[in-house]
């Protein structure tokens, strides 16, 4: 790396230390991607081992159609999109190191992997997609040229990702960024809407920087992207030979693609978590993962439909007129004569009912009459005392200005409730309203969330706060350091939801609400 000047060194030495060193390779058991389809769930792992066996738990309920394969066995193993910022920012120096670092990826390619090359400025440019071809590849990297043009790092990777997202190819995709970091647009997706995105359904992004001016803070957005996605971030200055990123890249040939088809009372197209644990020679590793599930409409079998009987009409038989007439038998009738009596009895007892309820009716409502109120209460009838009806008022708020002051219930500052669960205990769970800072540790007295069943906690370990309507983590001094999924915290780390912060032993995942 050449010299040129003491301000360029430090800014150098600064991105390496709050960027590079951090982002290592997944370790084994990482869930790198996740989806959803046809009824099934499809989990992308970073290989754990020699697998002898394994459990797949979809919230507190065990799934027993599970199976698991290298991906290598797939007709498609694995897709590599690779973006290319060819905006003049990407200075001269690099471009040789960029050639020979993508045409190096090409070339230690598995078998059928497939490649996309794109450009991007303003907008994505694809140049070739889903080929295995060396030789085209190469031919086509030798003739990328650069222009003098915007960049839109953070529309162009969103845009991309709802593309992969929405894409019916069932394999494992990766993504390769070579850029300066720099976003030009101010009007458009934030890099917030981007982290949200990667978090539901996040494919390992790497990230290859090169220095351009004063352009520090935009390098250590870009390489958040691969700390948040499992994946890695390389500062081209200090990459001698391509080999070092090569080897990296190798590692994603071991994943290994979990499937689970859960049941039908599952299939509601909520959220839950998934916990795997490999039993492997090695002892067990367990991965988790938040995963929506399929959403399986219940088909209800069409019910049989029941022949109704036909039913015959009686044959009718004929009648025989006889020559005389035949006297009727008596039990076919009812005569007149006691026809006339039965009708005469039923009405005069329902008017006799009718007069009793007259009578009664008349009586009551000359009992219930009211008499005129001479000012005194009759002995017979003592009223129970009548408690005066008086409001409750609530207790008076310092700083009221009497009862004619209007009582505020609720105060005008936002509040957010902070929430930790660790990892590999889910039952562990701790929620505190965040204010304004909330300090983690070990000790209780000085300390507003607790977690004192682990002695690597510090006493006083970490404290996250609001800063201008973000939310930051910092390191109080602990004995075993604070890390933000996986990078360690040296000063106000920038934190939200879906984080995984590292303290001591614990592992714990960052909810705010």
């Amino acid at each position: 790396m050449k010299k040129s000047g003491l301000k360029a060194l430090m800014m150098a030495a600064a991105i390496a230390m709050a960027s590079v060193m951090p982002a290592s390779a997944a370790d084994p058991g990482t869930v790198l991607n996740t989806d959803t389809r046809d009824g099934q769930i499809v989990m992308y792992v970073q290989n754990p081992g020699e697998v002898q066996s394994l459990e797949y738990q979809i919230g507190t309920g065990l799934c027993g159609q599970v199976e698991s394969a290298s991906i290598s066995g797939q007709e498609v193993p694995l897709k590599t999109i690779i973006l290319l910022d060819n905006s003049l920012s990407v200075v001269e120096k690099y471009r040789p190191l960029i050639s020979r670092t993508i045409q190096d990826i090409v070339a230690d390619r598995m078998d059928r992997e497939q490649f996309t090359i794109a450009t991007f400025g303003e907008s994505i440019q694809y140049l070739i997609q889903d080929s295995s071809d060396y030789a085209q590849i190469k031919q086509i990297v030798d003739g990328i040229s650069y222009q003098d043009q915007e960049t839109y790092l953070t529309d162009v990777l969103y845009d991309l990702l709802k593309e992969l997202n929405s894409s019916e190819d069932d394999c494992f995709k990766r993504i390769i960024i070579i850029s300066d970091g720099v976003d030009n647009k101010s009007i458009g997706y934030t890099k917030e809407e981007l982290y949200d995105l990667i978090g539901k359904n996040p494919y390992p992004v790497y990230t290859l920087g090169c220095t351009y001016k004063n352009n520090n803070e935009q390098l250590k957005n870009m390489f958040a992207l691969s700390r948040m996605s499992n994946g890695r971030s390389y500062l081209l200055d200090e990459v001698e030979d391509p080999i070092a990123v090569v080897m990296d890249l190798a590692a994603d040939r071991d994943v290994l693609r979990i499937t689970a088809r859960p049941d039908a009372k599952q299939c509601d197209g909520s959220v839950k978590t998934v916990q795997v644990t490999f039993h492997t020679s090695g002892g067990d590793v367990t991965s988790m993962s938040e995963v929506r599930m399929p959403m399986v409409q219940a088909v209800s079998e069409p019910e049989p439909e029941v022949s109704q009987p036909e039913t015959e009409e009686p044959e009718t038989e004929p009648v025989s007129v006889p020559d005389e007439e035949e006297e009727e038998p008596k039990e076919r009738g009812i005569p007149l004569a006691v026809l006339a009596i039965g009708v005469g009895t039923v009405l005069i007892f329902m008017a006799g009912i009718t007069a009793l309820v007259v009578v009664i009716v008349k009586k009551k409502n000359k009992k219930e009459t009211f008499e005129p109120f001479n000012g005194t209460i009759p002995n017979s009838a003592p009223a129970a005392p009548v408690k005066k009806s008086e409001t409750e008022w609530l207790e008076q708020r310092k700083g009221g200005q009497g009862n004619d002051s209007t009582q505020m219930l609720w105060d005008d500052k936002r509040k957010y409730v902070l929430s930790l669960a660790d990892q590999k205990n889910l039952a562990r769970t701790f929620e505190c309203p965040l204010l304004q800072s909330v300090v983690i540790g070990r000790k209780p007295e000085a300390c507003q969330m607790v977690l004192d069943y682990d002695k690597s906690v510090s006493g006083r370990h970490c404290e996250i706060f609001i800063k201008n309507g973000k939310f930051y983590i910092r390191d109080l001094n602990s004995s075993n350091g604070t890390f933000v999924n996986g990078s360690r915290v040296l000063t106000d780390a920038e934190v939200y939801s879906g984080c995984i912060l590292t303290l001591g032993r614990l592992t714990l995942k960052l909810e705010i609400h």
